[in-house]
């Protein structure tokens, strides 16, 4: 075999070595992957909640979330708004 061709085969060897390393990687991502979700899924059902229903939970969390967060606005700002008076005679 010629210098070359030997040069070329080993550059092909480190190559191929490389991909196998990555796609060890990334099985083992995916095996992780695969054990965060049924995690995830056990998780649920002792919750007594579907998976496959987390998307309108999680947007009934945020729409009760808005709600509550605008009440609490409203009542600081009602508040602000009674205390402010009293502020005002003291500074005239």
């Amino acid at each position: 075999m010629t210098e070359d061709k030997k040069k070329i085969l080993d550059s092909l060897i480190q190559r191929r070595d490389a991909v196998q390393s990555k796609v060890s990687r990334v099985q083992g991502r995916l095996d992780s992957a695969r054990q965060d979700l049924a995690e995830v899924e056990e998780d649920c059902k002792k919750k007594k909640l579907k998976p496959e229903d987390l998307e309108d939970t999680i947007e009934k969390l945020n729409k009760k979330f808005d709600k509550e967060t605008a009440a609490l606005d409203a009542s600081i700002q009602k508040a602000e708004s009674s205390v402010t008076p009293f502020l005002e005679e003291q500074q005239g």
